[in-house]
């Protein structure tokens, strides 16, 4: 799970400033190892020392991170967790990565697509639905969604007027 983006150093103990990229910002002081994921796709475990909120950013101290030089070499780099490091959410709540990637079908079992996107807006959260070139936008309420299985990765809707046209 990504939660945060290494934006630059900060100071000149090898600190850094990071994005965060949760609704949990407050994870951070209770971090103690994550992994740093590079542009060029490798990783590298690190151990966090301390975390500073200055909001909206999060100033992060990484075990044997010492310079200014050091944090440079950070820079745009994402902050990376274990599933097992998530905060625990309430009951029929899932976090997006768990719904990106499910099977969307229709109660009478007709494929629809699978969810590439969740958007989170004021009214209510929308899963991007694609089939082919097709997109599809599926309102989070109750009324559309009967089911969200994660283990089998599926979804099951409700085939509302107008909502698969």
């Amino acid at each position: 799970m990504t939660i945060a983006k290494v934006t630059r150093p900060h100071g000149v103990s090898g600190e850094v400033k990071v994005l965060p990229l949760t609704d949990f910002p407050e994870r951070f002081s209770k971090l103690d190892r994550a992994h740093l994921e590079f542009e060029d796709g490798t990783t590298r475990e690190v151990g966090l020392e301390r975390a500073r909120h200055r909001p909206p950013f999060v100033i992060l101290k990484f075990a044997q991170v010492d310079t200014a030089s050091e944090a440079e070499a950070l820079r745009n780099s994402f902050l990376v967790i274990e599933r097992d490091q998530a905060v625990e959410l309430p009951p029929d709540t899932l976090y997006d990565f768990e719904l990106t990637g499910l099977r969307v079908e229709t109660e009478t079992g007709v494929q629809v697509g699978l969810i590439t996107d969740v958007l989170h807006l004021p009214a209510n959260d929308v899963y991007v639905v694609k089939k082919g070139d097709q997109e599809i936008l599926v309102p989070a309420v109750r009324d559309v969604v009967t089911e969200i299985d994660v283990n089998t990765g599926c979804m099951r809707i409700r085939a509302v007027d107008g909502l698969l046209e």
